[in-house]
């Protein structure tokens, strides 16, 4: 994937500047959202690496690299990582007093969407646990079934504490749905 099929995941900014009396707070929020931007891009970039499972790679997997066959998971996990922590960074955001009326819906909504990310990479990042079938505090998961990192074509699942499977799907549609609630955040501040 060449960078001329990426540029529909730039975000624009209407201006150079955040406007409000409080040059502060407009340079934190600038700030926020700049960190924001930045983890999207690491979720663009490992989105334009990943390679779908399919019966075709699967098949072809017995002629390469363990280690090659891995960086799927690490691509995965980035795009997780990054999604999850765009969440993060608006939870801060929408702590912030003033904001234009449109920024805490379009927080909720991202949080809506997105929310399970944090169930995938808590799981992926206490894999010590999941491995044994626990949770954080050592007790076990309530399910027979531990999906630690599995692909199903884009989709990327892990069994999180709660013993429910949580998955995403590395793909152009997920960006898009987070392209768009940060496109609009960046645009309330116009």
């Amino acid at each position: 994937m060449d960078n001329s099929e990426l540029a529909k995941f730039d975000l624009i900014y209407p201006g150079h500047r955040i406007s409000g009396s409080d040059r502060d707070k407009a340079f934190e929020i600038a700030h926020l959202l700049s960190l924001a931007e930045s983890e999207f891009i690491c979720a663009v970039a490992s989105y334009s690496m990943f390679e779908p499972m399919t019966r075709n790679n699967i098949d072809s997997k017995i002629e390469r690299s363990k280690y090659i066959d891995y960086l799927n998971t690490i691509y995965a996990r980035m795009f997780v990582y990054s999604l999850n922590s765009i969440t993060e960074i608006l939870k801060v955001l929408k702590g912030y007093s003033n904001l234009p009326a449109a920024i805490p819906i379009l927080i909720s909504e991202y949080k809506s969407i997105f929310g399970n990310l944090k169930h995938i990479r808590d799981s992926a990042a206490h894999i010590e646990n999941r491995g044994r079938a626990l949770d954080k505090k050592g007790n076990k998961i309530p399910s027979t079934i531990i999906v630690l990192g599995g692909f199903n074509e884009r989709r990327f699942d892990f069994t999180s504490s709660d013993g429910k499977c949580y998955g995403v799907e590395i793909s152009e549609s997920t960006l898009l749905q987070a392209h768009r609630i940060l496109q609009s955040i960046i645009n309330a501040y116009n």
